[in-house]
C-alpha cells in the first residue's frame, strides 16, 4: 500500500465495476455500465510512404464498412459496394463484418502513413474490453461503434489503451423517410 491506498488487481477492479453497475440499475439512474470482458488484442503496423500502397492495403483488407478522410471530405460506407473512389487518404478506420478485425490508417510521424491491423482475440486476457458507441455528425450515420481495450496500470489505474473501430450504425429514418 502506498499513500494513494491499496492498488486493486484486475479481478477487484472488475468486481467493483460490476457492483457499481448493479447499484446504478437498482437506483434507476440510467443504463447499466457497458459489460467488460477479458480479451487479447493482436496489433501489427506498417509504415507506408506511397499513397498507392495505402490504397492497396485497403483493397487487400476488403472492408465492409468504414470512414475515410480525404483532404476535402470524409466519406463513409455501409457496405463494400459503396466504398468511395480513390484519392489521397489522410486517415481512415475500416472493418469487416465477418471478423473481429479492423484497419486504421493514420499520418505517421516520419511522413507517410501508419497502417495498423487490429484484431480482437477471444483468448488472452491482458485487456478488459467494452463496446462503446459515439454519435456521428454525418446525416445518415447515427453512431460509430468501437471496442475499447482497457488495461490495469499500477500508477494510473485502469487506462484506455486502444479503441478498435468495429462498425457504423445507420441513423434511423422518420416516417417520411428523412434521417432523424
Amino acid at each position: 500500500m502506498d499513500q494513494r491506498g491499496p492498488i486493486m488487481n484486475d479481478e477487484k477492479v472488475l468486481e467493483a465495476y460490476r457492483a457499481l453497475s448493479g447499484l446504478l440499475r437498482r437506483k434507476k439512474l440510467g443504463e447499466d455500465l457497458p459489460e467488460l470482458t477479458p480479451r487479447g488484442l493482436g496489433h501489427s503496423q506498417e509504415h507506408m510512404e506511397d499513397p498507392h500502397r495505402v490504397w492497396e492495403a485497403v483493397k487487400a483488407f476488403a472492408p465492409d464498412q468504414g470512414w475515410i478522410c480525404f483532404q476535402s471530405d470524409v466519406a463513409h460506407f455501409f457496405d463494400a459496394g459503396q466504398r468511395p473512389p480513390q484519392g489521397v487518404i489522410l486517415s481512415a478506420e475500416l472493418c469487416r463484418a465477418d471478423t473481429p478485425t479492423s484497419l486504421h490508417i493514420r499520418p505517421h510521424s516520419l511522413g507517410g502513413w501508419g497502417v495498423h491491423h487490429l484484431e480482437k482475440l477471444l483468448n488472452g486476457g491482458e485487456y478488459w474490453c467494452e463496446t462503446m458507441e459515439f454519435l456521428s455528425v454525418a446525416h445518415d450515420v447515427g453512431k460509430l461503434r468501437y471496442e475499447v481495450f482497457w488495461q490495469q496500470d499500477g500508477e494510473a489505474g485502469m487506462v484506455r489503451r486502444v479503441a478498435r473501430f468495429c462498425g457504423l450504425v445507420p441513423r434511423k429514418a422518420d416516417r417520411e423517410g428523412a434521417a432523424l
